[in-house]
């Protein structure tokens, strides 16, 4: 019997998963540091308060007041805040050659969200955008440096 496992008395389908090409390199670190950032935008989003008001009444005084996106849009603001974590969780967990289709494909999808936010929350998931595209832009080179 053959075994392309490094130890002669454990075949290579229970190497564990070094040996069945499933290591976390490099690219696997940057895709969930990807998922960390977006994660982190998302939830400084839902706290920060990012609405500012300013009334002025009749005697001249004005009152500031500020306000959350939670206070302003109810639950339906946990909708846009999940989609570019939903994508970079997709980017970190992806694998293989449909993987990289699929991170390719999340990619381009948060950029395309990243730019049309960009007025409002966009900017906040810049660094995610940037890390994502490292990460993918990495597996495509190394799938395309594979015989």
């Amino acid at each position: 019997m053959t075994s392309t496992s490094p130890h002669p008395q454990f075949p290579a389908s229970s190497a564990g998963p070094a040996a069945r090409g499933h290591r976390l390199g490099w690219l696997g670190v940057a895709g969930l540091v990807a998922f960390v950032l977006a994660t982190l935008a998302s939830i400084v989003l839902l706290f920060l308060p990012v609405y500012s008001t300013v009334t002025t009444t009749a005697n001249g005084v004005q009152t500031e007041d500020t306000a959350t996106l939670w206070a302003v849009n109810g639950p339906w603001i946990l909708v846009p805040l999940a989609f570019p974590v939903l994508l970079t969780a997709a980017i970190a967990l992806a694998r293989g050659r449909g993987g990289l289709m699929v991170s390719i494909l999340c990619t381009i999808l948060l950029a395309g969200y990243t730019v049309l936010a960009l007025a409002s929350i966009g900017m906040f998931y810049i660094p995610a955008l940037a890390v994502s595209v490292v990460a993918v832009l990495g597996r495509a080179i190394r799938a395309g440096s594979r015989p």
